[in-house]
């Protein structure tokens, strides 16, 4: 047993270590993970993992060697022995030049993530080559009933755990907005879809079976074909699951989904049946030999079978509950709940013995009568539909907000529930997703950025320019523009005496795309990045031309898209862009500041603090630094703010003491907002939802030179801010492009007006989802090509957005628009994907 248990470890630490080896290096060939979690530091873990990885790979080499069949005959010593020397070799070169914190962001990086795999495929080689024929089986019995209860078993289990994790911390702890009757129906609904997926399950089995069992007289087919039907599936759950929201599709995603589902299939099912011992007996069914990872199952008593069943249902609760609040738009839940499936499933089908009377016929009958009465409605729906033109009915639409709260729900809904085709425009989300994350390997020529023709040195004094951009900071989280914040006196008292501008937007839902974009002051073709950036860099050209000195926080993305020049001078030199913090930030302006009091340049700063940003929450455990209640906020995210604002205000003390304060520009905002359990959203990975686009902008101007023209109401937007500053320094007129921002303060009225239109285009920095903002602001329509549905919100001034039913007619002209807009952008950049409709 305890020899078992040893290989069994062994093994599972040569899989996870093969594993996180080709994902990290597939992620460095997708380019927004490779800016975010390669050079951002997005996830500690990983890049603590990159640094290490040549001494691990020792780690798992030894374990690797000591499982090797090195008592089986001379052949399988020798293939043994090659597999140590050739990795051997290559770990002694990874300890001279490790590879992981040298990769790039190119087609390189996938060749690596595809080759880190084969240790798999050559130790299920070596386990099969030497387990295969020591393995007795017994005569071909019809296995239907089994799998039968098997599947039926694991669809209510899978159930309840996600019923009774959405009860517990939903409905019970944190009271989300549905009624008793809706958290009702919403389960029962629930519960009828997972039987419908599990009995589809159920019935690919059976054909599987059906067709292995015309070679009955051959033990080695219905291995095969189960294992094939393994490698299918798990290939499907990558590409779907895991590679679309990732962006990565095409010919070389489906290659590595094959690849990895390959693999792991293989190494599992030969680790299993490198565990099989004589006195197990005959092998009974060839899944038996496939789960043989659980084959300690079968002699164990009902209540130690009980008791794991217990303990790891408790330990996937665990897990999904911590990984709720992870800023992935419900991939890691989603992986987690697959392999919950399927380890239910492999639980119930091991641990439960083969029945003595088959009963195969009736049970696929049985099994096939919910999944067909469930297509009968999926064909039925559109002609049932109530309300006129609307495409989503009230009636069901809390459905919606529960697949949020549900990830078994929200899984089951996508694999039973296909999209259903609209007539107004079915090949939009092709149309996004070939437009969206384009790769580094598609080259892209910079188009250069002309707010206001050629650039010349104004005359005069300029003032200085500070610059704080708090990622990830929520308009209702500060007191400015929600009366009910408490906790930021700082940013209170800095707005009494600025501009505050009530409608205020991000024009990309993600740092990826929407800092660049208060840059460019533009939109931007959706690419991290078409380099040489600088062309399209309005606001670095303008200070050079204005000869201001720059105190910059350069995180990763500011080190690929600014020019290195003598004029750049870093702040929080070293640290990981994840690591940036507003006060020791600010702290080091200070200094450099009062060290620069003598030149006659003016001074430009620019800090982009990462204290809030949900992955920094998470990574502290949603501490409360300081403690307090926050009744009506997220405490961990609103006491953090409290200490940003504690800086801030510092920061603006000193500004104020030091005679800068009346002849400085200050502008404070966020790249972006945060779901923060908002109908079960956390983060801003792909949401283009309300509480993610809208924004805090306040902007400080110095007595003399404010136009005398605002309207604070009007939509403003991040890439307004370039524009004004142009505008502001007298580089003048700004053109009247949809693609630039305009400026938000002008002498009359008159000179707004063409700037203003009716719609704006919002868009996911890492993913094809897109929205227009229409209604002046007050209501967003939204495509996205990762869930395969469309939105639409609305608000009035304060309260968050609401999802409303999507009329077919906001349908139509909502996807007019953002094919129109997406279009435009791709035609401005030379992007050929513009012709592609």
């Amino acid at each position: 047993m305890m020899a078992r248990l040893g290989f069994v470890l062994a093994r599972l630490v040569v899989a996870t270590f093969v594993v996180l080896t080709s994902l990290y290096c597939l992620l460095a060939y997708i380019p927004f993970t490779y800016h975010q979690i390669h050079l951002g530091g997005l996830v500690a873990w990983v890049s603590t993992f990159a640094h290490i990885h040549p001494y691990l790979y020792w780690l798992a080499l030894i374990a690797a060697g000591l499982t090797l069949p090195w008592k089986s005959g001379r052949r399988l010593k020798l293939f043994s022995a090659l597999f140590v020397a050739v990795y051997g070799i290559a770990g002694a070169v990874l300890v001279w030049h490790p590879l992981l914190t040298r990769l790039d962001n190119n087609l390189q990086s996938l060749y690596w993530a595809l080759l880190a795999l084969i240790p798999l495929l050559w130790l299920a080689a070596l386990d099969w080559a030497a387990q295969w024929r020591a393995v007795p089986w017994l005569p071909a019995r019809s296995e239907a009933a089994r799998m039968f209860r098997a599947c039926l078993l694991a669809a209510i289990w899978a159930w309840l755990l996600s019923a009774a994790l959405v009860l517990f911390r939903y409905a019970f702890t944190v009271n989300a907005p549905l009624a008793a009757g809706q958290w009702a129906a919403a389960l029962a609904w629930s519960l009828v879809l997972h039987l419908v997926v599990f009995m589809a399950f159920f019935l690919v089995l059976n054909v599987l079976r059906a067709i292995a069992a015309m070679f009955s007289d051959r033990p080695a087919v219905p291995v095969i074909f189960y294992a094939a039907g393994a490698v299918a599936a798990s290939a499907l759950v990558l590409k779907y699951i895991v590679f679309t929201p990732l962006s990565f599709s095409g010919s070389w995603a489906n290659a590595a989904a094959l690849l990895f589902a390959l693999s792991l299939t293989a190494f599992f099912a030969g680790t299993g049946a490198r565990l099989y011992r004589r006195d197990d007996g005959a092998m009974e069914t060839a899944l038996d030999l496939l789960l043989g990872l659980l084959r300690f199952l079968k002699p164990a008593n009902a209540a130690v079978k009980a008791a794991l069943l217990l303990a790891a249902s408790g330990l996937g609760i665990y897990l999904l509950a911590r990984a709720t609040t992870t800023d992935w738009e419900f991939l890691i839940q989603k992986v987690m709940m697959v392999a919950i499936w399927g380890a239910t499933f492999a639980f119930f089908y091991v641990a439960i013995p083969l029945p003595r009377k088959p009963r195969g016929d009736s049970l696929v009958v049985a099994a096939a009568l919910l999944p067909c009465l469930y297509m009968g409605y999926v064909i039925l729906q559109p002609h049932l539909r109530l309300g006129g033109n609307a495409v989503t009915p009230d009636a069901a639409g809390f459905l919606d907000d529960y697949r949020n709260y549900d990830v078994g729900f929200r899984l089951t809904q996508e694999l039973a529930a296909p999209p259903v085709a609209v007539a107004a425009d079915d090949s939009l989300y092709a149309f996004l997703a070939q437009n969206t994350n384009i790769p580094r390997s598609v080259r892209t020529d910079p188009v250069e950025i002309d707010l206001t023709g050629k650039i010349a040195p104004t005359t005069g004094n300029k003032p200085n320019i500070f610059m704080i951009v708090i990622d990830s900071l929520r308009r209702d989280y500060v007191s400015a523009y929600n009366p009910d914040v408490t906790f930021t006196p700082g940013m209170q008292a800095f707005a009494r005496e600025s501009v505050v501008f009530q409608n205020a937007f991000t024009r990309y839902t993600g740092t990826g795309l929407s800092e660049p974009s208060i840059w460019t002051g533009a939109l931007m073709l959706h690419k991290q990045y078409i380099t040489p950036f600088y062309p399209m860099n309005s606001l670095q050209r303008l200070l050079e031309a204005e000869n201001y000195r720059q105190f910059v926080a350069r995180d990763e993305i500011l080190k690929v898209i600014m020019k290195p020049s003598a004029r750049v001078i870093d702040l929080e030199a070293g640290q990981a862009t994840m690591n940036l913090e507003a006060c020791p930030a600010l702290s080091e302006l200070q200094e450099k500041v009062e060290a620069a009091k003598g030149s006659a340049d003016p001074i430009f700063a620019y800090v982009q603090p990462q204290d809030i940003h949900v992955s920094v929450i998470n990574r502290q455990n949603r501490s409360v630094p300081g403690g307090g209640s926050y009744p009506g906020f997220e405490a961990a995210y609103a006491s953090r703010v409290r200490r940003v604002d504690k800086c801030f205000g510092e920061f603006i003390q000193f500004l104020k003491s030091s005679g800068l304060y009346d002849s400085s520009i200050v502008i404070l905002t966020a790249d972006h907002g945060d779901s923060l359990g908002e109908k079960g959203r956390w983060g801003h990975a792909y949401n283009v939802v309300p509480e993610v686009a809208r924004i805090p902008l306040i902007m400080h101007l110095p007595a003399g030179l404010q136009p005398p023209y605002v309207d604070q109401a009007d939509p403003a937007f991040l890439t307004d801010i370039t524009p004004t500053l142009y505008y502001l320094l007298g580089q003048r007129p700004i053109a009247q492009n949809t693609i630039f921002g305009r400026p938000l303060l002008t002498m009359t009225e008159a000179e707004t007006s063409p700037y203003i239109r009716s719609s704006y285009l919002i868009a996911s920095s890492y993913g094809p989802v897109y929205g227009i903002l229409g209604n002046q602001g007050h209501s967003l329509y939204v495509a996205d090509a990762v869930d395969y549905k469309d939105f639409f919100y609305q608000w009035k001034d304060v309260s968050d957005g609401s999802g409303k039913a999507v009329r077919a007619d906001v349908r139509a002209s909502g996807r007019a628009e953002i094919r129109s807009d997406v279009g435009e952008i791709s035609r401005f950049y030379d992007f050929g994907g513009a012709a592609r409709r």
